[in-house]
């Protein structure tokens, strides 16, 4: 079953896989127009695939997302390091990285 948060992925995710944007209806999980010089329209099945290998590219990516929005600025970094030391400021560092682990593969 398609979600409509995958329906409107949908144009996105042709984009990442294929390189272009396709007129797509999203509502009805259908290429409107498909103009790319050399891939043939997909089917259904391989918008499908398309949709879930871009789906799995998201999670592996959003780790990243999180943890920069947790880090203090680079001002602020070096003022750790300044008045408080590498071991501390590593230590202010790995607790976002154990927060937001990269996805195992």
């Amino acid at each position: 079953m398609i979600t409509k948060i995958q329906k409107d992925l949908m144009p996105r995710a042709i984009a990442w896989k294929y390189g272009f944007v396709a007129s797509c209806d999203t509502d009805n999980f259908k290429i409107l127009k498909w103009d790319h010089p050399s891939e043939n329209e997909p089917s259904t099945e391989e918008l499908i695939t398309c949709l879930s290998e871009f789906d799995d590219y998201l999670k592996s990516i959003e780790f990243k997302d999180l943890r920069k929005s947790e880090y203090p600025s680079y001002d602020e970094q070096l003022d750790i390091l300044y008045h408080f030391g590498y071991d501390y400021w590593k230590s202010q560092i790995k607790k976002i990285k154990d927060k937001y682990p990269k996805p195992v593969k």
